[in-house]
């Protein structure tokens, strides 16, 4: 028997949701899946009784009559769990704690684990729960989290995780780091193997940090791996000095926050465009970022001339140093088209044959943010002062 009723699915008159759902004592020793958002009922009595399940999905659980010890009778009821999802959870317990001692629960069948919620389950669920061994899917996102417990969280409570995060990854395809613009860090991978982790309470440079030293280690990871950043984090040092370390980073695409704040691009071009030399063990110079395939600059068009002049000094790294510098395709989309500034802004014909003709370039792309079905890309026409579309 599953149960799945989402209120908030439905129209407001078609299920009215006036008083608590009731469930028989018979009906519970049937139940095998429990999928419920929302849904005002006896809580407390359900998990007393719920036991042999195989998916369970709470979500919107308001109830402070029920413990987390609670939900935990539940898991060790249901030692064949495959799938957990627990999402915006706030019940009762007792104050948020990384000390106190846990009895693990045993779910060998756990394949898909999602963890939206209050930090305290999160921790204590984490801290309970024996990491599975077939895991396929991977979703952590605390909420209400201190920040004073976050170093002590992402590396003691999540440290027995760590082979689960390297499973998974390894599996996955196209990793995918985000930096957006509220300073918060996200790991994201989508296919048949997924993770998201967002990273609360952790600065970006301390979320790059975990993410290296969990996954950096991995020699046999997706080739993929890129960085998406939304607003000024590159104007970072240190998630820059970080990020410049990472094996496999192959793409890093940028956009700005609105189309009105623009942050500056100078520090990442300039680490882009510098070498860096470690004594230790290479002496020789070699350019930062080694792997980097792609790079895409969305509304970035005034500053072609500091693209191309970092693009000169990195590749010049192969004559100068002799060193393995892999072409590049550059993908500066999403034009805008304010008119004032037009002309300023879409790239002519010129630049993009300068751009294209430069060492290293291997392509170059446009586009453009404006809604025009079926146009691939737009240029400046000098001669005919007008915008070229394809």
């Amino acid at each position: 028997i599953e149960i799945d009723l989402d209120p908030t699915w439905m129209p407001g008159d078609a299920v009215p949701f006036t008083k608590e759902i009731e469930i028989s004592n018979e009906a519970f020793e049937n139940i095998r899946a429990i999928d419920l958002t929302q849904v005002p009922m006896n809580w407390r009595r359900t998990l007393e009784h719920v036991r042999g399940l195989r998916t369970l999905a709470l979500n919107g659980v308001y109830d402070n009559t029920i413990t987390h010890e609670q939900i935990f009778n539940v898991l060790v009821a249901s030692p064949g769990l495959e799938s957990l999802t627990i999402g915006d959870m706030r019940i009762g317990d007792s104050p948020f704690s990384l000390s106190s001692p846990m009895q693990s629960i045993s779910l060998p069948q756990l394949r898909s684990i999602t963890l939206m919620t209050d930090g305290r389950l999160t921790n204590n669920l984490l801290r309970r729960i024996r990491p599975p061994p077939d895991v396929t899917e991977l979703d952590i996102r605390p909420t209400h989290f201190p920040s004073n417990v976050a170093t002590t969280f992402w590396y003691e409570t999540m440290g027995p995780w760590f082979p689960v995060v390297r499973q998974v990854y390894v599996e996955s395809d196209g990793p995918v780091f985000r930096l957006v613009s509220q300073g918060v860090c996200r790991l994201e991978t989508y296919s048949d193997y997924c993770v998201f982790i967002e990273f609360q309470g952790l600065s970006m440079a301390a979320a790059l940090r975990w993410i290296h030293d969990v996954i950096g280690p991995v020699d046999d990871g997706p080739g993929r791996l890129q960085i998406s950043v939304h607003g000024p984090a590159f104007e970072d040092h240190d998630v820059l000095e970080i990020l410049s370390t990472f094996p496999g980073l192959t793409g890093i695409l940028v956009q700005p926050v609105d189309d009105l704040i623009r942050p500056s691009l100078e520090a990442l071009f300039n680490v882009l465009g510098q070498a860096i030399t470690d004594s230790a063990s290479t002496p020789d110079p070699k350019p930062t970022f080694p792997t980097l395939r792609k790079l895409v600059l969305n509304n970035w068009g005034r500053e072609l001339d500091s693209i191309m002049d970092m693009l000169r000094r990195r590749y010049s790294m192969r004559s100068v140093y002799r060193q393995q510098v892999p072409d590049l395709s550059l993908d500066l989309s999403s034009l805008q088209l304010w008119l004032e500034w037009r002309q300023r802004v879409i790239i002519s014909f010129s630049d993009v044959k300068a751009l294209r003709e430069l060492d290293g370039v291997k392509e170059v792309r446009m586009g453009c943010a404006m809604q025009h079905l079926g146009n691939l890309a737009v240029i400046w026409d000098e001669e005919q002062s007008i915008p070229a579309w394809g």
